[in-house]
């Protein structure tokens, strides 16, 4: 079946392979993250924000009763574990990282200097709560329009804007258009 050079040189790619070296991790966290209370963004700017709702607004692009909405509905939906290892991030600063990344569209590697979050936690933690904030907001604010509903919102568009086959509008750059004929 083998020959003696092709199965001693499996052998070795065995044994190699299974005796190599792990990189070893040079650090638990880095000391950047482990700061994230002293120098990170929601705990310096955000308390400053809620006293003032226009910066608020501006910062979250939404008002503070409208955040508190969105707290009190999607809190109980997150479940965070505390380890024996460290301390859990607060549920009020996932949020905050989940709507500056909605609302900028920054990176998680720019986030997460800004917050300083590990931009693989950063990922993880904005998946699930978006996930989160689907599923508590979805039956009574994300309703799917049914046919009629498409076919009355594309109507509107076609009579008030003069743009046909339109289902919505999203905020952002103007850009100039010629109307068909």
């Amino acid at each position: 079946m083998f020959t003696d050079s092709e199965s001693d040189s499996e052998t070795i790619t065995l044994y190699l392979l299974n005796n190599r070296r792990k990189r070893k991790r040079k650090m638990w966290v880095r000391p950047m993250f482990l700061q994230r209370e002293q120098w990170g963004e929601f705990y310096h700017l955000v308390p400053q924000l809620k006293a003032d709702s226009a910066q608020f607004f501006e910062y979250y692009r939404m008002s503070p009763e409208s955040y508190e909405l969105l707290v009190s509905i999607v809190k109980p939906l997150v479940t965070i574990y505390k380890t024996n290892f460290r301390e859990p991030i607060p549920f009020e600063e996932w949020l905050t990282v989940t709507l500056r990344y909605l609302a900028t569209g920054e990176s998680f590697h720019s986030l997460s200097f800004r917050f300083r979050i590990s931009h693989n936690r950063m990922s993880v933690m904005i998946n699930i709560l978006l996930s989160q904030i689907y599923n508590g907001l979805k039956e009574k604010y994300l309703k799917f329009p049914d046919t009629a509903k498409f076919l009355e919102i594309a109507e509107g568009f076609k009579n008030k804007k003069k743009f046909p086959n339109c289902l919505g509008a999203i905020e952002g750059e103007t850009y100039p258009y010629k109307e068909t004929i």
